[in-house]
């Protein structure tokens, strides 16, 4: 097992928990994610398993750890299509939670959830389990865009979920749109977020599809089935979506994520600010001080590794100091505030300043960032070719 490096004089700031539910009703045809049809026998076993790996962290992070606890502010239940489980699952779970760690006041607690899986009963249900954040999965407002993705639901769906959320007092509301899709066109963009607007989120993450490999939507695209959009037209799509969010009073904070009232997500914050965080369940991904891992896909092997009292890990990379100042700096230039070079060098004792211009300097002349002794940030046309930028660094 590799070791875990305790000193934490570099990082005092609260950390973050990701529990991972990998089951759905079904899968969408753009998923690449760690997912499985939902069997509700499974499911309980698999919450079980869940329990024991907390108890495994709780060790070395909780509140009886010999190290002193880690205080934690942000809980982030995701999946997969954790709405789908019983709301006393997620009860017991975090109810763990706060038995075995240092949560913070006020912490935030997020579930993702999907419209058509829920009512405003189990609204009130997460309510009272401590959940005061939802992430709704609405994708699309156009029938025929969620049908082509393989959603189950539908725009009427979206309404009545949002309408349960409110019947159960919940006002931190994202949501999320995928924008890019096949047959997608600039009006049925504008449109979706016309309705989004409606439904008054205070948060919305607007994804450009990525094509990954394990999608179903690969096979639609090699056979012919469905077609690509155009890179020039994905972009004028993107643009569209910053000047509406703007217009909307929405602040653009990451390349993706758009805010009201300074409602950044907490949780998503620690991955583009160098944060700690652990990742619980099959598949999921954690960061600690000097470790980066992924459990084990595969719900058998995820099961037997912790029954056996083993952490779950598929995969581990030990983070030396210059990895880290590179993770550190690709993360935080997808922030719009960009990255503080100065606060970076001092954290890692390497001169970031001098790297990012040798490793940029070739791009001077594309307008795609601004640096000054302080700082770089991405430039609007810097965020739609962030790849570009991010693979220089590297």
């Amino acid at each position: 097992m590799a070791s875990l490096n305790r000193n934490r004089s570099q990082h005092q700031d609260a950390g973050g928990i990701y529990i991972h539910f990998p089951f759905c009703v079904s899968r969408c045809d753009y998923c690449s994610f760690v997912s499985y049809i939902h069997d509700r026998a499974v499911a309980k076993r698999y919450i079980d398993t869940l329990k024991s790996e907390l108890s495994l962290w709780a060790e070395l992070y909780g509140k009886d750890s010999n190290a002193g606890p880690k205080v934690f502010d942000s809980i982030y239940i995701g999946g997969g299509t954790p709405s789908i489980a019983e709301a006393d699952d997620w009860n017991v779970i975090l109810g763990f939670i706060h038995d075995r760690f240092q949560i913070a006041p006020d912490p935030e607690i997020t579930i993702e959830a999907n419209p058509g899986t829920f009512d405003s009963a189990r609204g009130r249900d997460w309510r009272s389990a401590g959940i005061n954040r939802i992430s709704l999965g609405a994708q699309s407002f156009v029938d025929s865009e969620l049908r082509s993705m393989g959603r189950f639901h539908n725009s009427h769906d979206i309404i009545r979920s949002v309408n349960s959320l409110k019947q159960a007092n919940f006002t931190n509301l994202s949501m999320d749109l995928l924008v890019g899709y096949p047959d997608q066109s600039i009006q049925s963009v504008g449109e979706s977020l016309g309705k989004v607007f409606l439904c008054d989120p205070c948060h919305v993450s607007v994804y450009l599809l990525e094509i990954k490999s394990g999608a179903a939507i690969c096979e639609s695209i090699r056979t012919g089935c469905l077609k690509l959009l155009d890179d020039d037209l994905s972009a004028d799509m993107y643009e569209l979506v910053c000047d509406l969010m703007f217009r909307h009073g929405f602040e653009q904070y990451e390349i993706s994520n758009f805010c009201r009232d300074s409602r950044r997500s907490v949780h998503n914050m620690k991955y583009w600010t160098d944060g700690f965080y652990l990742g619980v369940g099959a598949g999921a991904h954690g960061r600690l001080e000097n470790l980066r891992y992924s459990n084990y896909c595969a719900i058998e092997e995820y099961h037997a590794c912790v029954e056996e009292g083993r952490y779950p890990w598929e995969t581990t990379i030990n983070l030396d100091p210059h990895t880290r100042m590179i993770e550190a700096l690709i993360m935080g230039l997808r922030l719009n505030r960009g990255v503080d070079l100065i606060g970076l060098s001092d954290r890692y004792s390497i001169d970031v300043g001098a790297y990012v211009m040798n490793r940029l300097s070739t791009l001077n002349m594309y307008n795609l960032f601004e640096v000054d002794e302080r700082t770089i940030r991405l430039t609007q046309r810097g965020r739609l070719l962030s790849n570009v930028v991010f693979e220089r660094l590297l």
